[in-house]
């Protein structure tokens, strides 16, 4: 299933203006070039989004959809909306920032393994560019990734860790 699945024919068109790059389960606001995911796979939850078109004057209010991340579960696909929300915080308190980064960087060890069960090399991008990943947890996030079975996760997070920290490759594994 796809986002443009949940709009009718005249919501296609009016919102035409609003987004571009509709893809299977994100789109981008035109007027922010925020990139918002949509959990395609969960109905309920996407048809609650769809809500924050329109709303309080705006092309989309992302209140509704910050309420969507406190949920207590950190399934992999609630890891890739936190980071791309905080990559684009559009209307986004700093006070509501830092406590989604908490919430990564609390439990930065499980959501590294979600997003390898995952297979997310997008999120494990956004982990290392938005400064999860340190010089100080570096070594322990090659290992856990590295312990899930995922060769090419482990590469690209070495390289990362080779090229932004500049680090010394440990050929250890």
């Amino acid at each position: 299933m796809e986002l443009r699945d949940y709009l009718t024919e005249p919501e296609k068109r009016g919102f035409a203006d609003l987004w571009q790059n509709v893809k299977t389960d994100r789109l981008t606001i035109c007027r922010t070039g925020a990139v918002i995911i949509f959990p395609v796979e969960n109905p309920s939850l996407t048809g609650r989004l769809m809500d924050g078109f329109g709303q309080n004057g705006k092309a989309y209010d992302y209140h509704a959809y910050d309420r969507s991340l406190d949920s207590t579960w950190l399934d992999a696909r609630r890891i890739g909306m936190i980071l791309m929300r905080l990559k684009f915080p559009v209307d986004l308190s700093f006070a509501r920032e830092q406590q989604l980064r908490f919430r990564i960087s609390s439990q930065l060890e499980k959501v590294l393994r979600r997003i390898a069960a995952g297979d997310s090399t997008e999120d494990l991008e956004l982990l290392c560019e938005m400064g999860f990943i340190t010089d100080e947890n570096g070594e322990a996030c090659v290992r856990i990734v590295r312990d899930t079975g995922k060769r090419e996760m482990m590469v690209r997070l070495m390289n990362w860790k080779h090229a932004e920290l500049h680090a010394a490759f440990d050929f250890s594994l």
